[in-house]
């Protein structure tokens, strides 16, 4: 039921269409976990229809679809449910819970996930009618969409969003079923509230005789909803698989559930009628609805005729064939007329009752509103138990009453589900009632484990689980009985007493194990018959448990503490490399650290951090304890220099050129030379600076093979720190010098825009010394235009260098055009890119006697035109690029001669 009215048609009520007809399987037993302890808990499904009795919804509370997050709870002017109010529900008779609850705002992603917090509160809820041993019906409420093609969460009962709705449906109720599948049979659910056609003609009516075929399409999908969300809801197993579930109908009406094509869907093989139908029953319309035309205020004849009608119908359609029935919705709207709501009442439970039929009041906390003396008609007040304060007056207490009177009072009895109790003990079961004139009587139904004499004492003979029957009896009132289970165990340690040789240690990497001593009421027990001794959390720092747990008589455990200390890192030692290279960065040893004879672990028992460990010099490193460590350690190693490397060996004419890598650290370097590969009896140059990285060692013996190293050092505070040699490289000198010789083949050349090379002569008296065996020959400079470098560098028998240079001029020029004009010419030549600038040169003779010349300083530009000439005169010009390098200019060759005739 929702906030606003909605029109029921008035039930007449005749022979119906027969109804398809249902067939279940034996049930078995039902694997149930029993929260409450009470007798039912292996019912078959009429001992809990007869059991739920009458019902109370707990409406426009979780069902609401305003606010948001769990404020949607209280949008509707409800207050937020209490365990009180679900107590004084309980006080009043009612034995179900009705809880609507709506998920559609409380679900998000496209599996609709709900929400936990929602779960959550829902699960309170239904949590506060457990406390009171009720049943609860859980469902999915107003989660209908508003038509078809609506956005957002929910379902709607017709072919094209078929799709849609299906995996809404089965969703909320798989995470649902999921989160409540363990509770007993006292929880029930109900797939969905008044499936329908909202926002068309067919929403609260339709002709049953002759069903519209959007009806009947709504009703296929109905079908399938409710099988979907049954095969669901069983999927999840555990106490689902037995559980009562309610489908209902179209519209959750009579006729809808009547209706020819409607049908219930198929339970799991071994269900026996777990499936129930579920409908709302706002009985006889006109007098329980209705405000407007056609309603009445009087419990007439015929309208209780109409009453009589519904349950014939229920009961020939389904309870004669054994199909449970709940009405989850039912009540009558207050229209001042309190005594004929009271007849009406009484007619209704009486007929509930008679035909095991378990009915929900509807109570939306809505009560009637007066002008005057005159009440304010409106179909929706359907208000019992004021929630503000949770008191019951008239007219609701009177309705109340009326609806209760079939049912009888049940005597109150609070007691709890089980009893624990170690063997040999007595102990009271803790039963109460708080009905009048009550007295409670116990019975013992495992007298070989337990006994109970008249006032509830029960006394443990062994040890097992046994039952005892208490049952609160009254004058006027139902008896009511619970079975108590009896738990008898074995002598508990949770009160012995533990104790410890010692209490105190200091952390080394093994684990502790103090000796324990047990003793149980001054006896002392033993180790291995009495109980067992384990640790936990004794090997590193922190408080340490051990616990002693009861075995043979003894059951439970005692404990006791005690605590490992850190250790201090103080006497430890570290261990780490001497001396470590220069890199430029930042430097990181690797440590091994050991603190009483233990190899610790770095990030787990301490951290390492450095300073000073970048330059050449002295480094420290700190070890700082973690963990089960405390306290610090210190260590040094040396950052010397860095490896030398030798870049380049030469033979030199009785000596040899030796070239290393500059090391930007060092003050200086040793240069080591030795006619020993071991460089024994080496000759050792100090070098005080940090350049030059040359050397050149002279006056040796020729034709000889010396072996050579270098390394660096480095002075810090007044201490040399000297980096490793560089490997030994070998040189053999020269016994002829060929600084001596004479060079030819070396002339100027052209720009080519690749490195330029010379054929090379190198002679020694009339000697030709060979190329790659007597000598090398390198260039530099030689591929721009300006002055290049020949290096012929002495080999085998020859050493020493010879240095020669050479020009490389601008590239040959081209005249691309020249072309006559009046008194001038016109002339284009080729650009260079590596030109500075270009001469053009003309005369009036082949020889260039007196010829003039024009200076283009611009390199890009490649064209001119020369006036001024005499007229119809023949001139010859050519071009050349010069390039500026150092100051110096360096003309290219003349272009080949071109002549041109000027115009006139």
């Amino acid at each position: 039921m929702k906030s606003v009215s909605k029109r029921y048609l008035s039930f007449i009520l005749s022979l119906l269409m027969a109804m398809t007809i249902f067939i279940g399987l034996d049930l078995g037993d039902i694997n149930v976990q029993a929260l409450s302890g009470d007798t039912l808990k292996n019912a078959d499904t009429e001992a809990i229809l007869e059991d739920m009795g009458l019902g109370w919804n707990l409406g426009n509370s979780l069902d609401a679809t305003g606010g948001s997050g769990l404020d949607t709870e209280t949008s509707w002017s409800n207050p937020k449910t209490t365990q009180a109010l679900i107590d004084k529900v309980k006080s009043l008779g009612f034995n179900t819970v009705r809880v609507p609850v709506s998920w559609g705002k409380h679900v998000s992603g496209d599996n609709y996930t709900i929400d936990s917090a929602w779960l959550a509160r829902v699960k309170e809820v239904v949590d506060y009618c457990y406390k009171n041993d009720m049943y609860v019906i859980l469902n999915i409420h107003h989660d209908t969409k508003s038509s078809a093609s609506a956005s957002g969460a929910g379902y709607y009962p017709r072919s094209s969003a078929y799709s849609s709705s299906e995996k809404f449906v089965t969703s909320v109720w798989s995470q649902m079923a999921e989160y409540f599948k363990d509770y007993d049979y006292h929880l029930i659910f109900e797939t969905l509230n008044e499936p329908r056609l909202i926002g068309t003609g067919y929403e609260w009516w339709f002709n049953k005789w002759s069903i519209p075929s959007e009806v009947k399409d709504a009703i296929e999908c109905i079908n399938k909803l409710n099988q979907k969300a049954v095969d669901t809801i069983r999927a999840t197993g555990s106490n689902n698989r037995g559980r009562l579930i309610m489908c209902p109908g179209y519209d959750a009406s009579i006729d809808g559930a009547t209706v020819s094509g409607f049908k219930l869907p198929t339970d799991i093989s071994g269900n026996k009628n777990r499936i129930a139908v579920s409908v709302h029953a706002y009985s006889p319309y006109n007098f329980a609805m209705n405000v407007g035309s056609g309603s009445t205020s009087t419990y007439t004849s015929s309208i209780k005729n109409e009453l009589q009608d519904l349950f014939s119908t229920l009961k020939s359609n389904f309870r004669d064939k054994g199909i449970p029935v709940v009405i989850g919705e039912f009540g009558s709207t207050d229209k001042n007329n309190t005594a004929e709501r009271v007849k009406w009442a009484t007619d209704y439970t009486a007929l509930a009752k008679k035909n095991k039929i378990p009915c929900v009041l509807w109570d939306n906390n809505a009560f009637a509103v007066y002008n005057g003396s005159n009440i304010v008609l409106n179909s929706e007040y359907h208000g019992y138990i004021n929630r503000k304060d949770n008191t019951v007056t008239s007219p609701a207490k009177d309705v109340i009453e009326a609806l209760m009177k079939p049912y009888g009072k049940k005597a109150d009895l609070n007691c709890s589900s089980s009893v624990t109790i170690v063997a040999g003990q007595s102990k009271n079961i803790g039963a109460s009632s708080s009905t009048s004139g009550a007295v409670l009587t116990y019975k013992s139904t495992t007298p070989s484990i337990c006994t109970v004499d008249k006032n509830g004492n029960v006394t443990a003979l062994r040890t097992g689980t046994g039952y005892v029957t208490v049952t609160a009896s009254a004058n006027g009132y139902n008896s009511v009985s619970k079975d108590v289970k009896i738990v008898v165990s074995k002598k508990s340690l949770n009160n012995g007493l533990l104790t410890l040789s010692e209490t105190s240690y200091v952390y080394d990497g093994t684990y502790k194990k103090p000796a324990a001593t047990v003793t149980f009421g001054g006896k002392v027990l033993q180790e291995g018959k009495d109980y067992t001794i384990s640790y936990r959390n004794n090997l590193n720092v922190g408080v340490t448990t051990v616990i002693a747990t009861g075995m043979g008589d003894y059951t439970g455990y005692t404990s006791k503490n005690f605590t490992i200390t850190k250790r201090a890192m103080a006497g430890g030692t570290v261990s780490v490399a001497s001396s470590v290279s220069f890199t430029g960065s930042n430097i990181t040893p690797s440590v091994t650290v050991k603190v009483a004879g233990r190899t610790l672990t770095s990030g787990t028992d301490y951290t390492v951090s450095y300073s000073n460990n970048k330059n050449v010099g002295k480094a420290t490193v700190k070890i700082t304890g973690k963990g089960n460590y405390s306290g610090s350690l210190n260590a040094k190693f040396d950052i010397v220099p860095a490896k030398q490397q030798i870049q380049k060996l030469e033979t030199k004419y009785k000596g040899f050129y030796i070239d290393w890598a500059q090391k930007g650290s060092a003050t200086g370097y040793d240069v080591e030379y030795s006619v020993n590969a071991n460089m024994s009896g080496a000759v050792s140059k100090h070098l005080t600076a940090n350049k030059p990285d040359t050397l050149t060692v002279s006056g040796l013996s020729g034709d000889k093979t010396y072996y050579v190293r270098v390394r660096s050092y480095t002075n810090v505070n007044g201490k040399v720190y000297y980096g490793a040699w560089s490997d030994i490289k070998s040189i053999k000198t020269a016994n002829n010098d060929i600084t001596k010789a004479t060079v030819s083949g070396i002339s100027t050349k052209a720009f080519t825009g690749k490195a330029i090379t010379q054929n090379v002569t190198v002679k020694v008296g009339n000697t030709v010394l060979k190329n790659g065996t007597d000598y090398t020959v390198s260039y530099s400079n030689n591929k721009k235009v300006g002055k290049a470098t020949v290096k012929i560098t002495g080999k085998g028998k020859y050493g020493g260098v010879i240095t020669k240079t050479f020009k490389i001029n601008p590239a040959k020029q081209e005249i691309q055009k020249l072309t006559a004009k009046s008194k001038a010419f016109f002339v284009d030549w080729a650009q260079k890119g590596s030109a500075t600038g270009y001469e053009i040169q003309y005369a009036t003779n082949s020889k260039f006697t007196g010829a003039k010349k024009v200076a283009i300083t611009n390199n890009k530009t490649d064209k001119t035109t020369v006036s001024k000439l005499s007229g119809n005169k023949k001139y010859y010009v050519r071009v050349r690029s010069y390039t500026t390098v150092g100051g110096t200019k360096y003309y290219g060759a003349w272009s080949a001669v071109k002549n041109v005739t000027t115009k006139k």
